[in-house]
């Protein structure tokens, strides 16, 4: 998932001197990164960036609610590994529009300078865009931590209300985490039977739906299933149906 300047990039002009490559990563270590392995799927592909640029030297900045430069540029890449592997996101809400601007400050005269990004690329968090502009010559890369999220349903919360008729209606929460508008099949199913209906969430909206009343099940403990998706561990929400 990521915001609509995702594909920005720009090439050096020709007939441009380069010295040598100068990459800035910029890692998001905001709330939203403790969820889905995100953080660790971050770091993973930053090792894999250094492991395959031996000749570069590395800038790291870590972003959530400010941007702050937390190694300076080095070409020691066991020190900025070290630094990597001490870093845990931050329980802060993802304000990165200064983020830009802060790795702006670490670009050298002459060299190749490239901002690499790795978020999960919370719209919430990104939506405010960059209070600074790029030279035409810096080369802007944008890694989504965790791109199976881009297209994930997920069961948030179920609850069972008891009628006035004795029948038991359940009400549940959908997150949909991607870009575009989704729409999957759900399914309760308890002790007393299964009813299914369409839902149709919006892009990274969440929002709460009913199914058919049932019958009051014997047995309180139910099951909520949706069409399953390349993240599956939230697809299966496992609840008790007693009623409120």
């Amino acid at each position: 998932a990521g915001p609509e300047w995702h594909n920005k990039k720009s090439e050096k002009q020709s007939g441009d001197k380069i010295s040598f490559k100068r990459i800035i990563i910029i890692l998001d270590r905001s709330a939203s990164m403790a969820g889905w392995d995100s953080f660790l799927k971050a770091k993973e592909k930053i090792e894999k960036i250094i492991d395959s640029e031996p000749d570069a030297e590395f800038a790291l900045i870590s972003s959530s609610n400010k941007s702050e430069i937390i190694l300076e540029p080095t070409n020691d890449k066991s020190v900025l590994k070290k630094k990597l592997s001490e870093l845990k996101p931050l329980l802060f809400e993802g304000k990165h529009n200064d983020c830009i601007a802060k790795a702006m400050e670490l670009f050298k005269e002459g060299a190749n300078n490239e901002i690499v990004i790795v978020s999960d690329f919370q719209l919430t968090d990104w939506s405010s865009g960059f209070n600074a502009r790029l030279p035409s010559s810096v080369i802007l890369k944008l890694l989504d931590s965790n791109p199976e999220m881009s297209a994930n349903f997920a069961i948030m919360d179920a609850v069972a209300k008891k009628s006035v008729s004795g029948t038991v209606e359940v009400e549940f929460e959908i997150q949909n985490f991607g870009l575009e508008e989704e729409t999957r099949m759900a399914k309760l199913s308890c002790s007393s039977g299964e009813v299914s209906r369409e839902i149709t969430v919006p892009a990274r909206k969440r929002l709460k739906f009913a199914f058919p009343p049932v019958s009051e099940p014997e047995e309180k403990s139910a099951m909520i299933t949706i069409t399953s998706d390349t993240y599956p561990l939230d697809d299966t929400y496992h609840f008790y149906m007693g009623s409120e």
